[in-house]
């Protein structure tokens, strides 16, 4: 069984980090070798690669497998929620049994089409799983933030849980400091990198470097008119060195310390306790 923490033991000190994309997503199949190429040439060593449905539980853990310093997670994004099939749980509990894998991307959203009483049932069902095999979690919020900071102070604040991001964090400085104090970690996406972004950038200027993780999203997440450059109309990895130049511009410190931080922040998902029935 391939360990969470294998590739963090090599001397990757001041690497960067992407704590949050999709390599398996369809968009970057056919470029994927070259698509990582040039991350490792910017200086990427890990990529936290979350699935979305049960489509592509098997793709992530593939990834994983055969590319190194891929980190896996598996999950059912609130947009696929109406779309799990009779028995997912057992093949959910399955792949956790056989592999490494932390649980993502799972979450809560009211943009999303899908039924409301669909998408909590189906976040609340994969929470217990990452409590019950003890496996990092990364959650999706779109406008829902009372039900998930309620859920991760309830469940995951004590000091024996498994540890949570929010990704692509999208909230306010208030609802920050509940996850923070909670204990969960922020991940910022490219949107940072946008010109319309004030008050999210006042958030990350507000969140405690200990907590802060940086993420592209990838292939989605898109800043117009900036990264289109090479010809590319998807989001990729190797922007991740942009964000942390900003970040770190934002936050008024040296890149070379943030980069030091954000990958001490990363270790914790890297580690996964035996599983537990």
């Amino acid at each position: 069984m391939k360990s969470l923490a294998e590739g963090l033991n090599r001397n990757t000190v001041a690497s960067y980090l992407d704590a949050h994309l999709h390599l398996q997503d369809q968009r970057l199949r056919a470029q994927l070798p070259l698509v990582i190429a040039r991350a490792r040439q910017k200086g990427v060593e890990q990529f936290f690669c979350n699935a979305t449905s049960e489509n592509d539980w098997t793709r992530v853990v593939e990834l994983a497998q055969t590319i190194p310093g891929v980190i896996p997670f598996i999950g059912i994004h609130p947009w696929y929620a109406d779309l799990a099939t009779e028995g997912w749980k057992d093949r959910f509990c399955m792949i956790l049994e056989q592999h490494s894998c932390g649980v993502g991307e799972i979450g809560l959203d009211k943009r999303c089409p899908v039924d409301s009483i669909h998408q909590v049932a189906l976040f609340k069902a994969q929470v217990q799983l990452a409590l019950r095999y003890h496996r990092p979690l990364v959650v999706h919020c779109v406008r829902s933030w009372g039900a998930v900071v309620d859920t991760v102070e309830q469940e995951f604040a004590g000091p024996d849980a498994p540890p949570v991001m929010l990704h692509s964090y999208s909230g306010s400085v208030e609802t920050m400091w509940r996850l923070v104090k909670a204990g969960a970690y922020i991940s910022f996406s490219t949107r940072l990198l946008g010109r319309t972004e004030a008050r999210l950038k006042k958030v990350l200027v507000e969140t405690p470097v200990e907590r802060i993780l940086l993420e592209t999203d990838a292939p989605d997440q898109l800043v117009a008119g900036w990264m289109e450059r090479g010809g590319r109309s998807y989001n990729e990895p190797m922007w991740i060195a942009d964000l942390y130049h900003k970040v770190a511009q934002l936050k008024k410190i040296n890149v070379e310390d943030l980069k030091v931080s954000v990958w001490e922040n990363g270790k914790v998902f890297t580690h996964t306790a035996a599983s537990r029935r």
